[in-house]
């Protein structure tokens, strides 16, 4: 049998050679086996992990983040309410009088629409 590859023969030859089992380089192996298990459980390379290391750091963050939208939110919601109060017609006006105290129509465009829609046919 012909083999290409030197660790190939190597391999053979040892296997067909001494029949007792030689475990001298395992047991020499056995140390640096343990050492690159601890350095593989030091470092945590898989993505679970990763990630926990990481929103451990970003979690805070985005917690202030979304409070300080809510309050933008919510003061941008009081200021449109407020605005759009002092201009606002009933539904009821716009049923009785047919238009808007101002006469600009209802600020509401499909109402406009409906409105216009009635005057025109009667």
């Amino acid at each position: 049998m012909k083999c290409r590859r030197p660790w190939v023969r190597e391999a053979l030859e040892r296997a067909g050679g001494d029949t007792r089992p030689d475990v001298s380089r395992l047991v020499g192996a056995v140390p640096d086996l343990i050492a690159e298990a601890r350095r593989r459980v030091a470092q945590p390379e898989e993505f679970p992990a990763l990630l926990a290391a990481r929103a451990w750091w970003a979690v805070p963050r985005l917690a202030v983040a979304t409070v300080v939208a809510v309050v933008l939110a919510s003061i941008m919601l009081f200021v449109e309410r407020g605005s759009a109060a002092t201009r606002a017609t009933s539904l009821e006006s716009v049923i009785l009088g047919g238009a808007s105290a101002s006469g600009d129509g209802t600020g509401d465009v499909l109402l406009d629409a409906v409105l216009t829609a009635e005057k025109n046919d009667g």
